[in-house]
């Protein structure tokens, strides 16, 4: 009995690690495939509202489940020559 509870146990992890990929994927694409090139509408977005709380003295926290992305986003803010305190 135990063998179908294992096989189904293996095939739950499975699907959720795809689920975890998916995510990653959702986040930017170079979390998914590294060498990628493609802009991403979320560091746009994300550069717009960094330009207002800059222009209006404010500050921000930002934080991500994934690290990766946090370099991604620090790459992005370097090349925009925002100002900011690491």
């Amino acid at each position: 009995m135990s063998k179908p509870t294992e096989k189904a146990g293996k095939e739950y992890f499975q699907i959720l690690a795809e689920i975890m990929r998916l995510r990653r994927a959702c986040y930017h694409p170079r979390l998914f495939i590294p060498d990628i090139n493609i802009s991403n509408s979320k560091l746009t977005v994300f550069g717009d509202l960094l330009d207002d709380l800059i222009k209006n003295k404010h500050k921000a926290l930002v934080f991500s489940q994934f690290v990766d992305y946090l370099k991604i986003i620090c790459d992005f803010v370097e090349k925009g020559k925002f100002l900011i305190n690491t």
